[in-house]
């Protein structure tokens, strides 16, 4: 089978994880997305009322549950891996075309898309030369000042003697560059040999970066953290293999995750490193992923990912004396057909 053949088919099916930093050209970075009707409307389960505002995605849109409602936000087919930005004025999101994604940056209150990286190849597309020229942009999350962007990348595009995929890296990127230069490798911040990295997220005290690490041998998944005052990297401490979605609470006492043991994934919580303690599990559904915390910390989102479909659900978080457990979760879709790989963000 032709090799580049199958490099096409290894990107779809790993989806939104595959990811690259830009290295085309730079046009004009306000872009209007084009629309297309959605595939099918979100139905609402229970009206469970939530605080703030939570962002999902279904058939390459991009929705909004605010209180008891649902709002479309994109209708153009190609939305993934949502972000609100630290003050929620601002939503991250990737854009993904053919064979290429690219990062952009809406203003919450609407108006056109600015986009960030521009990683379309210039040779004719699906060809060989435009396989290996553009690249993926994927997982966008905040610095917790709210002035860059941290994403997912690859070092270059693939390279074909030998053909080789180079492993997901983080990279970060100021905004007020945006315009001005796009992603270069001069923004690495954290990479691996033979893993990708998937998911990152920043602790809101700035103190951590909480990642996943996917050895690309089929060793377990692993959380894993990046210091930015040391540049140090480690596993974190108390998590088991087989984990990954790593999600900051908003105080930052707290990490959220999916693990899979045995064929059951759930989610759980774990105290900051420099507090200390057990990971606590949260749900035993045995098909929970993507936590995502409210604003206030009160409440959690994730994703069931049941024969039904795919569905948004959410259980209240009580805390107390340094401990903590979740209570009932309440599908708030059903039948939604959710984009898990897209994961949840919740804003104010």
């Amino acid at each position: 089978m032709n090799r580049l053949f199958v490099r096409i088919v290894w990107m779809l099916l790993i989806g939104s994880a595959l990811v690259a930093c830009s290295f085309g050209s730079t046009p004009d970075p306000t872009t209007q997305l084009p629309p297309t009707p959605t595939a099918r409307p979100v139905s609402i389960q229970s009206g469970v009322p939530i605080k703030g505002r939570l962002l999902f995605v279904q058939d390459g849109n991009l929705y909004l549950y605010q209180g008891t409602d649902t709002r479309q936000i994109t209708k153009d087919g190609t939305t993934r891996d949502p972000a609100w930005s630290p003050e929620g004025s601002r939503i991250a999101f990737v854009r993904r075309e053919e064979s290429y994604s690219d990062i952009y940056v809406l203003n919450a209150n609407g108006g056109l898309p600015t986009q960030v990286t521009f990683n379309g190849g210039q040779a004719t597309p699906r060809s060989q030369e435009f396989m290996h020229q553009v690249v993926w942009a994927s997982a966008p999350t905040w610095t917790p000042d709210g002035s860059e962007l941290v994403f997912l990348s690859q070092v270059a595009p693939p390279s074909t003697e030998p053909l080789t995929e180079y492993p997901l890296a983080i990279y970060r990127y100021p905004l007020r560059l945006v315009g001005q230069r796009q992603p270069t490798n001069d923004d690495l911040l954290v990479q691996a040999e033979n893993a990708d990295l998937h998911r990152p997220d920043w602790a809101p005290d700035n103190s951590l970066l909480a990642f996943a690490r996917v050895p690309r041998d089929g060793g377990p998944q692993q959380i894993r953290l990046f210091d930015p005052e040391t540049a140090a990297e480690q596993p974190y401490p108390g998590i088991p293999d087989n984990a990954y979605d790593p999600a900051w609470s908003p105080d930052g006492r707290w990490l959220a995750f999916a693990a899979r043991v045995e064929s059951n994934t759930d989610i759980w919580v774990i105290p900051h490193p420099s507090i200390g303690g057990s990971a606590v599990r949260l749900t035993n559904l045995g098909v929970a992923r993507a936590p995502a915390w409210s604003p206030d910390g009160t409440q959690l989102a994730f994703v069931h990912v049941g024969d039904a479909g795919t569905d948004l659900y959410v259980l209240p978080i009580t805390q107390a004396n340094g401990t903590i457990s979740g209570g009932q979760a309440t599908p708030l879709t059903n039948n939604g057909h959710l984009d898990a790989n897209s994961g949840l963000s919740w804003g104010q």
